[in-house]
């Protein structure tokens, strides 16, 4: 204990020069942050770190934040599968985004494709069946298929047969080929998202080049 009385070891060593040295107060150090008892230095050191003088800790609170914002966090939509996006992207153009929490840019992406298709099919644009024969005939329809429902339905409904002696027939199937293309270019966009290769300010810039596009 502090203050003891002057004694020796059976190898002479000074007792009371030790006990003096424990009890003195570390030079430097407040004494709230005095090693306690039970606890590692180390605690104390980062104690102390965080009120010494010039220690800014709102910044290293807002890098933390900042950080915790680039992590996906446990259960969230970033962690769920994204080939399940993709398939809601290719079945409904923009549906990906609407399940990703992207409701506008999935809305300007269904509006967008839909009016391309549309447009395509009531300027007498074809549906190109797909023909292995003929390479580029198979590859104009495999692109038309990328617009997903639209392309269903009008399947379903007879639509698409074309008219090559309209005048705008060339127009329509172009339509056509380019709304499946921009599908198709939607689909690897939700699959950046739900990866987190991509950012909300980089969601909004592409849905205004669709936007654009469709006009």
């Amino acid at each position: 204990m502090c203050g003891s009385s002057h004694r020796e070891d059976g190898w002479g060593y000074d007792v009371r020069v030790a006990e003096r040295r424990a009890c003195r107060p570390e030079v430097g150090v407040p004494s709230r942050l005095r090693h306690p008892a039970g606890q590692s230095w180390a605690v104390v050191q980062r104690d102390h770190k965080t009120r010494a003088p010039g220690y800014d800790s709102g910044m290293v609170e807002a890098g933390a934040r900042a950080s915790a914002r680039q992590q996906p966090r446990a259960g969230s939509r970033e962690e769920s599968n994204p080939l399940l996006y993709c398939a809601l992207g290719l079945v409904v153009p923009g549906l990906g985004h609407i399940a990703l929490g992207r409701r506008g840019t999935g809305a300007v992406f269904l509006v967008s494709i839909g009016l391309l298709f549309i447009f395509g099919i009531w300027m007498d644009g074809e549906l190109f069946p797909f023909e292995a024969a003929a390479p580029l005939t198979l590859l104009a329809g495999l692109a038309e298929m990328g617009a997903g429902a639209f392309y269903v339905a009008a399947r379903m409904l007879g639509l698409g047969a074309g008219n090559p002696e309209a005048p705008t027939y060339e127009y329509g199937y172009a339509f056509l080929i380019v709304a499946g293309l921009l599908n198709m270019l939607v689909i690897l966009d939700a699959w950046d998202i739900a990866t987190g290769a991509k950012g909300p300010a980089e969601d909004e810039a592409s849905a205004g080049e669709a936007a654009s596009a469709a006009r």
